[in-house]
């Protein structure tokens, strides 16, 4: 800065004074102005000067002028500067409020300018320090954005235990914590400091469990979703973690273990344990195990239990068999159960599982609201009992999912014909009989089908649609009776005579899509923009 100005008592461009303290402190070889330029820059900010008030010869509350300095040392961060001075940068965006400091540090350490396994625990420390002192919304923290050290996680636990964390929710599903790098972090997560409510781990043993049932087990923990999805757990973890739900301090709502190797075993496990007292558990996801008909039958018996207040199950792609669905169908109708959503996707339930779980759906006690059957070997046989049990009870179903079976044109005209008993908010059935799927369309009664009760995802992708069928769709469009808001025409021959009928419709002003994915090939069609968005295109 120009000596003059200061002699004459002039007030000084705080830009340039501001740029040269900055250089100044990157120039330094050993770092001593560091601390200088932080004290600084807290000098700028307009709530530290109201603070000196009378001690400052010049004030200001230019934000522009923040901004200005705020982009000067982002400028610097984009050079090759090693890990030093820029920590030193970081601190000084800290300092001076910039809302992104936490994005900034990301990219830098995600960007390959760095070797993460190269920072000492100490480097760590300093880092971690400025992302839980910033002005980010930490609420939700996910590790695979700081790169892969387990430095991070040991410096995160031991925050956890010296300060106040308002971290909510911690996601660390994308990295290999093992059971070394879980049971440190636990130990920070059961101080009382910590506030989490939601965890996802990954890369876990049924060794694990026993540091995770630590959490549920103690009196400070707040965690209410816990989500250990893909983890070799097997029924031994299972056990172990029985032992922290059986606890009176456990406030867990939803558990995830979706592909953790359980079996009729493990399912045995939880079926006792979640009877043995009032649980707060609501959800419980267990696709992708193995719980066989005895599992099945014991969780069965364990939802009919008024101790259990389980509202969601999910057990897609378990393997399960048309005879579960008897079971099942009990739990429907018993007066004690409390589920709103049921999960069988990918199972091979054939139109005989079908038949079979629909006399729960007819029962009056049934208060299912959600009903997944994608992938279930279903024809028109199957949705004809669905039809029946819907029109006997059609209070309560609000969402059925028949996506990917094969209903056929009479299995879809079954369901088509309920509009005066049923009204589902959700109602899928894409990607099934494509064949048929042009002649369905050119039905007026599944228009008008269309036009009354899809207000959300309506899938035809890989249907080989004729022109005739887009303009079939294009009147639904057109109506104004129509709520479709998402359309899916992936991976059809949509050429430019059949987008035209499509934009007529996307043209109309009654049109409420918000998201439509198709293929175009056009040459020289031109999109409404008053329509979708440019992120929806």
């Amino acid at each position: 800065m120009d000596r003059n100005t200061l002699v004459e008592g002039k007030e000084p461009d705080l830009n340039v004074l501001y740029q040269s303290a900055v250089e100044k402190a990157l120039d330094s070889p050993n770092g001593h102005l560091d601390l200088f330029l932080r004290f600084l820059l807290g000098l700028s900010l307009q709530t530290n000067q109201s603070l000196l008030k009378g001690l400052l010869k010049w004030t200001t509350n230019n934000s522009q002028r923040n901004q200005h300095t705020d982009q000067c040392i982002k400028k610097y961060t984009e050079k090759s500067l090693c890990f030093e001075k820029m920590l030193c940068l970081f601190h000084c965006l800290n300092e001076t409020k910039y809302s992104s400091v936490v994005e900034e540090i990301q990219r830098y350490l995600t960007s390959g300018r760095l070797r993460t396994h190269d920072l000492s625990p100490a480097e760590w420390s300093d880092l971690v320090s400025i992302i839980l002192s910033s002005e980010s919304n930490l609420d939700v923290f996910e590790l695979k954005n700081y790169g892969d050290s387990e430095n991070v996680l040991l410096i995160l636990s031991s925050l956890f235990c010296s300060r106040p964390c308002s971290l909510r929710e911690l996601d660390l599903s994308s990295n290999s914590l093992q059971d070394a790098g879980v049971k440190q972090l636990c130990a920070g997560l059961q101080s009382s400091h910590c506030k989490l409510e939601t965890l996802s781990l990954c890369d876990l043993s049924d060794r694990s469990c026993q540091s995770v049932c630590s959490i549920l087990s103690s009196h400070t923990s707040l965690l209410r979703v816990l989500d250990l999805s893909n983890n070799d757990l097997q029924d031994s973890g299972v056990q172990l973690l029985c032992e922290g739900l059986e606890s009176p301090n456990c406030k867990l709502e939803s558990l995830s273990l979706s592909g953790c190797m359980i079996t009729e075993e493990g399912c045995a496990s939880l079926a006792l344990t979640l009877s043995s007292k009032p649980s707060a558990l609501k959800q419980l996801d267990l696709s992708y195990n193995h719980p066989g008909e005895s599992g099945l039958k014991l969780l069965s018996a364990g939802l009919d239990d008024p101790n259990w207040g389980l509202e969601t199950l999910r057990l897609s792609v378990c393997n399960l068999s048309p005879s579960t669905c008897a079971t099942l169908s009990t739990v429907l109708s018993s007066q004690s159960s409390h589920l709103r959503e049921l999960d069988l996707s990918n199972n091979d339930l054939t139109d005989t599982g079908v038949t079979l779980l629909c006399g729960g759906l007819r029962s009056a006690q049934c208060t299912l609201t959600t009903l997944r059957l994608s992938g279930c070997l279903i024809t028109g046989e199957g949705c004809a009992s669905l039809a029946s049990a819907l029109r006997s009870n059609p209070c309560h179903l609000k969402e059925l999912d028949l996506s990917y079976n094969h209903p056929g044109e009479e299995g879809v005209n079954k369901l088509t014909a309920l509009d005066s008993f049923w009204k589902p908010e959700k109602l899928r059935y894409g990607k099934v009989n494509c064949s048929n799927t042009d002649s369905w369309l050119r039905r007026e009664s599944n228009l008008v089908y269309l036009i009354n009760f899809y207000d959300c995802h309506f899938r035809l992708g890989d249907c080989n649609l004729s022109e005739r069928s887009y303009e079939a769709l294009a009147s639904v469009l057109c109506s104004e009776s129509s709520n479709l808001r998402q359309m899916d025409l992936s991976n059809n021959n949509l050429q430019d005579s059949g987008a035209e009928q499509l934009l007529l419709g996307l043209k109309s002003p009654y049109c409420k899509l918000e998201i439509l994915r198709c293929h175009l090939h056009w040459t020289s069609l031109v999109f409404p923009e008053n329509q979708v968005t440019d992120e929806n295109r």
